[in-house]
């Protein structure tokens, strides 16, 4: 079991990915921890900007249980997978 995350996570998400099934979204609080990448580097990479961002057009289906791992993760709930 995961321990509950401490932050409020009700801000607002702004588009990265999306297919018809499936949305990967980071939002502007992304800190830059790494973490998502070093979880589920098939999703997820640090930007040249120092921020993390999403790497492909298509979630595959053997990366969401990794990616669902890194949105869980994140310290400050900048992830967000959406059906």
């Amino acid at each position: 079991m995961k321990p509950a995350r401490a932050v409020d996570c009700t801000h607002r998400y702004t588009l990265i990915f999306s297919n018809s099934e499936m949305k990967v979204i980071i939002d502007e609080s992304c800190t830059g921890c790494s973490l998502c990448p070093q979880i589920c580097p098939e999703v997820f990479q640090m930007g040249d900007d120092g921020f993390a961002k999403v790497i492909v057009r298509e979630l595959p289906e053997t990366c969401i249980e990794s990616a669902r791992d890194a949105e869980e993760t994140c310290p400050v709930c900048a992830i967000a997978i959406i059906e």
